[in-house]
């Protein structure tokens, strides 16, 4: 006789999994709304919007029905969903920074290998991803031109960009990139400490 929806609500990760692989709705029901909240937390800590969270929910869902037989140990599944869901929201962060190119949006990539360290434990990815928030909200408030300053400073190859180049994609004579850049810096410093930021 099958457990009632309340009683699986209840029953531990273990047994929910055993009777998803059985082909038992209810418990793969009990198991969805278990961890749904924790599922649609982590795209929103990206920034991403609620039809853009929705997306990855069910991305993740899926992923999960086809994965459900490699997950060995069930009290890891909280990791498992933390990591598939950071995944699959970081992949839809860059796709939405490639189509709006938004000027704070770049600053998700230099989070990129600090978020795909397969060392962090799930409360550190967490931490991480509150820590890019702050940072994006931070960005969009500085003047537009220390916006322009920030994203010329962190999108993919600056690095190998010289002043001259950062000069002309800002259009500013190229002596006034450093002070300009030192300043826009300072801001975004200050603005951090601000919103309670630690590195």
């Amino acid at each position: 006789m099958r457990r009632g929806a309340e009683t699986l609500k209840e029953a531990a990760d273990e047994e929910l999994l055993a009777r998803c692989m059985q082909g038992e709705a209810d418990a793969w029901d009990a198991l969805i709304d278990r961890y749904a909240a924790l599922i649609y937390s982590i795209p929103l800590k990206y920034g991403l919007s609620e039809p853009d969270a929705a997306d990855v929910f069910q991305a993740v869902c899926l992923t999960l029905i086809e994965k459900l037989h490699t997950i060995r140990t069930p009290r890891g599944l909280p990791a498992w969903i933390i990591t598939t869901t950071s995944r699959q929201s970081l992949s839809v962060a860059q796709s939405r920074r490639r189509e709006q190119r938004r000027s704070a949006s770049s600053v998700v990539a230099t989070h990129e290998n600090l978020l795909a360290d397969p060392d962090l434990l799930p409360e550190e990815e967490l931490l991480a991803l509150e820590r890019q928030r702050i940072v994006r909200a931070a960005v969009s408030k500085l003047p537009a031109n220390c916006r322009g300053v920030i994203d010329a400073l962190f999108t993919d190859g600056a690095l190998s960009t010289s002043y001259q180049q950062l000069a002309d994609q800002l259009g500013m004579p190229m002596n006034s990139v450093g002070p300009t850049r030192a300043r826009c810096l300072e801001r975004l410093r200050r603005a951090l400490v601000s919103a309670g930021y630690t590195p």
